[in-house]
């Protein structure tokens, strides 16, 4: 009860002298995060049970640092928050390139060099990653390449502005609406990410069955 208190989601009503008449009532905050049916930072347990729901696939390294970004928010560490969601946000994106260069074969060769290269940066793998993923996008199905370039680039962006310049000693701030923003963000991007991955995956499945029924 006194977490919900500190965290503005509910308060205590203390009209009455005996403080068994006092009572708990859920703030404006507390009522979003009890009804909604969206992801809602302020609910880490919703939000992961509904991000789970619907990718169930997410790997056990980006729910590791979701949560851990969660578990930040809650004790209002915004900072904190915003790197570990940068963090999940990478391994989210450099799972679905590795999904993307295994599907394309030779064509993503140089990309794939990229990926496996230690020495060039995160940012310049994604981006490149982002261009052969455009370049690509007419062979994708419509509901995976609607709107695409839109959830990639959101994703790219959360890294840049979370991970790198929250990470690194630059006096920026980050209040609670963006962090909590970011993490709303962040949950849509990682259904669409998780849902292309798993369409080159069946491609894939599918071309080797393919070639091992024609031998």
């Amino acid at each position: 009860m006194w977490g919900l208190v500190v965290r503005r989601l509910a308060w205590i009503a203390t009209y009455a002298a005996n403080p068994n008449d006092w009572y708990v009532q859920l703030t404006e905050r507390g009522k979003a995060a009890a009804e909604s049916e969206a992801v809602n930072p302020d609910d880490p347990l919703g939000y992961m049970r509904r991000l789970l729901q619907v990718a169930p696939s997410t790997s056990d390294v980006v729910q590791l640092y979701l949560r851990e970004s969660l578990k930040s928010f809650e004790q209002d560490c915004y900072l904190a928050s915003a790197v570990m969601l940068g963090v999940a946000a990478e391994a989210c994106m450099l799972e679905t390139a590795d999904a993307f260069v295994n599907w394309s074969g030779e064509p993503a060769k140089k990309l794939r060099q990229m990926l496996e290269s230690t020495r060039t940066f995160y940012v310049a793998k994604l981006e490149a990653f982002q261009k052969c993923l455009a370049a690509a996008k007419g062979l994708l199905p419509r509901e995976l390449s609607d709107n695409l370039d839109l959830d990639v680039t959101a994703v790219i962006q959360l890294i840049r502005l979370t991970r790198n310049d929250a990470g690194h000693p630059t006096g920026r701030q980050i209040d609670r609406e963006d962090a909590f923003n970011h993490l709303v963000i962040y949950a849509r991007a990682n259904k669409r990410l998780y849902d292309l991955m798993g369409w080159f995956k069946d491609e894939i499945l599918l071309s080797q069955s393919t070639a091992v029924a024609q031998n």
